[in-house]
């Protein structure tokens, strides 16, 4: 698994991994299953950074599905102008 992940990040960066949703989901549920693992015993920190990088991967995969790579964001193909992604700048 982990010599698909290298082929898949180094081919196209990590918008390739998590572009391929049958390769991510197995890996977000086996993080998933971890944390309540750590939860039941005990090791709520633990459990805590698992739950929140499954969070950052469900984010990732999202991202991918709209050509996003998180490694090197570009939001102009975005559907929204710049001003409502940072409104502040």
């Amino acid at each position: 698994m982990a010599d698909k992940m290298a082929s898949k990040e180094s081919s196209r960066g990590t918008l390739g991994v998590f572009a391929d949703f049958e390769f991510v989901m197995p890996l977000m549920l086996t993080i998933y299953a971890n944390a309540r693992r750590r939860e039941s015993q005990g090791k709520y920190d633990t459990a805590a950074l698992m739950m929140y990088r499954l969070l950052e991967m469900i984010s990732q995969a999202r991202l991918a599905s709209y050509g996003i790579d998180t490694a090197d964001a570009n939001y102009e193909g975005l559907p929204i102008d710049q001003g409502e992604l940072m409104p502040n700048t």
